[in-house]
Order: C-alpha cells, then sequence, then structure tokens
C-alpha cells in the first residue's frame, strides 16, 4: 500500500524527491546515461591516459577518471580545457567531457576569483603549454 505524502518521514520525503529530481534530469538529458562513466574514444590512447593521471594527482579525479566529490565544476572545465588543448582535441571538447563526467553546459561556467590558487595548480600540471598566474581583470577585488 502506497503512503499519502503527509504520512511520509522527513528523509521518507527527501530520498523521494532526490529520486524524482534525478528522474527529471535524465529525462531531460539530451546524453544518454550509458556514456557517463564510459572513456570516450578521443580519450583512450595511452598518452590522453597519461594526460588524465594529471588530474589524478591534483586530485581532481579517481582512479577512474571520474571526477572525486569536493571538486569544483570549474576546476573540472578549466582542467578539461587544458587536457583537450593538449589533446589537440577542438571540435566538440565539452560534449566529450560532458558526456563522460556526466555534466552539462561546461561551456558556460564561469570563473569566480575564489578559484585563482586552485586553477594555478592546475596550470601548473601543463608547463607545456605555457600558463602562468592568471592575470586579474580589471575590476576584480581580491576576497579575503
Amino acid at each position: 500500500m502506497e503512503k499519502k505524502i503527509s504520512d511520509l518521514t522527513i528523509s521518507e520525503f527527501t530520498k523521494l524527491m532526490e529520486e524524482t529530481f534525478i528522474k527529471v534530469l535524465e529525462s531531460k538529458s539530451k546524453r544518454p546515461l550509458r556514456e557517463r562513466g564510459v572513456l570516450p574514444e578521443e580519450l583512450q590512447s595511452d598518452f590522453a591516459k597519461s594526460v588524465l593521471k594529471r588530474g589524478i594527482r591534483l586530485k581532481i579525479l579517481g582512479t577512474d577518471y571520474m571526477p572525486l566529490n569536493g571538486v569544483t565544476r570549474y576546476q573540472l572545465k578549466e582542467f578539461a580545457d587544458l587536457a583537450s588543448e593538449l589533446l589537440g582535441i577542438k571540435r566538440n571538447k565539452w560534449s566529450i567531457f560532458e558526456s563522460f563526467w556526466g555534466l552539462r553546459n561546461m561551456s558556460q561556467i564561469r570563473q569566480v576569483e575564489a578559484n585563482i590558487k586552485e586553477m594555478e595548480k592546475i596550470w601548473a600540471e601543463f608547463p607545456e603549454l605555457g600558463y602562468g598566474k592568471m592575470i586579474r581583470p580589471k575590476g576584480f577585488v581580491k576576497v579575503k
């Protein structure tokens, strides 16, 4: 027998809402979920895997090359951007990582001042691309 919403405990209601939210997101996604976690063809070469291992060293990715808990979307965007550049992926770079990591709209993620130190750690893993410290845009105020 099904319970009415008014008869649910808070934890039961929360779980029901989370499950419903996930189902809605899955139904709205343009990418099939079966692609999530499956290493895309563009990232299967030994060189590509060596680039992804930089994410493991940075504690952004786990040994399965999936994002670790606590990693920000901007860190993932920056890593994907630099990895794509190093791998020579110009077309569809965002969709490759979005499908693999189960994210959406990576190109729309914007940088915030609080992330600069984390970004500098990521840039340090890609010295061959010549990135140094970020130049702060005019009008940026340092957040303490």
